[in-house]
């Protein structure tokens, strides 16, 4: 398909309504692709729901899509970015290897409930937040220049769910960001190799249920705001190799029924507060040389400790299952 310029009337014939039932499409590797063209007196795609866009660099515009829900762009021109003000129906964006992302004119994407954002060489997402007042989830994939988040952030009032993975560039979280996400129910940084301890926004997290903190290597301890964190029902821990031991305070955690700890080789023991984690139903373990001895049934030292928990796993291996 290196050959083609057009998607026009030879792509998808000059019928009065085009493709009238087709409702995934993906456009991929088409290096010369410049434009798609539908007459304007033509229907197009009115039930195209899912739209992928794959390595077309020169593709320069998008025709108008009524029913398109979920679009994915993959290094291919920005210019097509600003065709976006016409899909007003869409409810997921994916943007993936974008040098730099436009300033969306606010009010055009009001139904917009995922985006995620995946790039390397972008530095600022904050043109990219104004007015998207339905956004329920925000994921941010390898973008490693990006030093920050804006503060434009505390103004998604909808938002559930953020995620921020491979960011090796971020390197502070302001806390008056989480302070105004009072909607903010799962929270994850991922892979963050620079990010600073999390006290100040962990503080503020006070609505959030699931927590991950996964690959944080300048993390060696637990912040101590995160008592703070009464919701908090689900806590995944995993690569931290940092973190040498779990804080007695943990056990303030009274809404915590999921603890998750995934190769923090340096952790060595559980504190004594787990003898009386009443709300801790399901613990994991895995990768843990050191905390796997002491918590093996019915001889480690750990295990008095956990005894009480219904649900315990240490690596593959299920060793306790009460009913609950």
């Amino acid at each position: 398909m290196d050959s083609v310029k057009c998607l026009d009337v030879e792509f998808h014939g000059d019928g009065e309504c085009v493709f009238p039932v087709l409702e995934e499409l993906r456009i991929s590797e088409m290096p010369n692709l410049e434009e798609w063209k539908i007459g304007n007196s033509v229907q197009s795609f009115p039930r195209l729901k899912d739209l992928d866009i794959w390595w077309c660099p020169k593709l320069s515009n998008l025709p108008f899509l009524p029913s398109l829900r979920s679009l994915i762009i993959f290094e291919s021109s920005a210019t097509l970015l600003g065709f976006l003000t016409v899909l007003t129906s869409l409810t997921s964006l994916n943007l993936l290897g974008f040098a730099e992302l436009p300033v969306f004119p606010g009010g055009f994407l009001q139904n917009l409930q995922n985006l995620q954002i995946g790039s390397s060489m972008i530095r600022t997402i904050s043109n990219v937040l104004d007015d998207l007042s339905a956004l329920k989830t925000l994921s941010l994939y390898g973008c490693s220049n990006l030093e920050s988040l804006p503060d434009e952030l505390k103004n998604l009032n909808s938002l559930e769910e953020l995620e921020v993975k491979g960011c090796d560039g971020l390197i502070s979280f302001p806390a008056v960001i989480l302070k105004d996400l009072s909607s903010l129910r799962s929270l994850s940084f991922e892979n963050c190799k620079k990010l600073k301890p999390l006290s100040g926004p962990i503080r503020t997290a006070t609505s959030v249920q699931h927590l991950t903190l996964n690959g944080l290597p300048e993390m060696d301890h637990l912040p101590e705001s995160m008592q703070l964190c009464t919701a908090l029902r689900r806590l995944r821990l995993t690569y931290c190799h940092g973190l040498c031991s779990l804080p007695n305070w943990l056990g303030n955690l009274e809404s915590l029924s999921r603890l998750e700890i995934e190769d923090c080789k340096n952790l060595k023991s559980l504190p004594d507060c787990f003898k009386s984690f009443k709300s801790l139903r399901r613990l994991v373990i895995s990768e843990c040389p050191q905390l796997e001895m002491r918590c093996k049934k019915p001889n480690g030292a750990d295990w008095p400790k956990i005894s009480h928990i219904p649900r315990v796993r240490i690596n593959e291996e299920v060793i306790q299952w009460l009913d609950q």
